[in-house]
């Protein structure tokens, strides 16, 4: 079955656990005088009004004033992140955890470091959590998900399954070890995983998307097709969900229905490669040869080795 599956919610705890220890409220004192406790009462302040440009200005004068503070640094790199600034958030995560390392500063690297599509860095600075704190669900969950995109299935289930030990009740840890099962060719456990994500979160898109590929490779296209629109329910706006209800509606034989749904997958995703074959293999069996060498065309840039099969297959013929 020609499916693609989304990974889960990849790096789906975005920061967690970086909120920072109550303070006492203080009084305004110049930048030049105030204690670290100021500081960061102020940065709290910004922070909970996620006023990210002002909490980056403040970092910036507090790592002047206070070069050695550690937390200055670390709210320097939030402040940068939550402003999509990856690669001057790492500068600032590395300066805190020179200064002190943390398990969270180096799971926040992690996120920071994925972002950027660095994810041997990810993996890195994951075990160097870890390191420091065997116990943390998130970092052996997000450890899991880069071994994933790497295709070191074995290990992103390991890692996984340990999220799963120390957080029963995560339910994108429970979608994420779905996707290993999947890719081992596992799909009845894929299957078992994802309703189990599902249990404990009924809303997760991404799961009900995973569910319905899983069924699909099973060829149990009904339960696939009614498991994706779910999906789409909950997430109109996700093109592989939009790619896979296609193949669900192929494998039933609803043609007019699988081109509508891999239109509405480019046109989220334009450079969707898989979605453009699909569509233009669609085309090409209802008679709409006309739309087949721009879809070629688009090929040959997004997916050259791609583009050569869907012209020896699809537009010679």
């Amino acid at each position: 079955m020609n499916t693609t599956i989304r990974l889960g919610l990849l790096l789906s705890c975005l920061l967690a656990g970086c909120a920072r220890q109550p303070t006492v409220p203080t009084s305004a004192s110049p930048p030049a005088t105030r204690t670290a406790a100021q500081w960061q009462d102020e940065a709290d302040r910004l922070a909970k009004a996620k006023d990210w440009p002002g909490l980056e200005s403040l970092a910036r004068d507090w790592t002047q004033a206070q070069p050695a503070n550690s937390t200055a640094w670390f709210d320097l790199g939030l402040a940068l992140y939550e402003q999509k600034q990856y690669a001057r958030t790492i500068a600032a995560w590395q300066q805190s955890n020179r200064l002190a390392p943390n398990p969270v500063t180096w799971y926040n690297l992690g996120q920071s470091y994925g972002n950027l599509g660095q994810t041997s860095q990810a993996i890195a600075a994951y075990q160097q959590a870890l390191r420091l704190n065997p116990q943390y669900a998130s970092a052996w969950n997000n450890l899991g998900t880069a071994y994933s995109v790497l295709g070191q299935t074995n290990k992103a289930i390991e890692a996984t399954q340990q999220a799963l030990r120390l957080d029963p009740k995560n339910a994108t840890a429970w979608s994420n070890l779905g996707e290993g099962y999947r890719r081992q060719g596992q799909y009845e456990r894929a299957i078992e995983a994802n309703q189990q994500a599902l249990r404990i979160d009924p809303q997760m898109a991404a799961a009900w998307n995973n569910l319905g590929a899983a069924y699909g490779f099973l060829g149990q296209s009904a339960k696939a097709l009614e498991a994706t629109q779910q999906a789409l329910r909950l997430d109109p706006a996700d093109a592989t969900a939009w790619f896979n209800l296609g193949v669900s509606y192929s494998e039933l034989g609803r043609t007019t229905d699988e081109i509508q749904a891999y239109e509405k997958a480019v046109k989220l995703n334009p450079n969707y490669a898989n979605a453009w074959n699909n569509l233009g293999v669609a085309y090409a069996s209802t008679g709409r040869r006309s739309e087949l060498a721009g879809i070629y065309d688009r090929l040959k840039r997004l997916d050259p080795t791609q583009a050569e099969r869907f012209f020896n297959q699809v537009l010679m013929p």
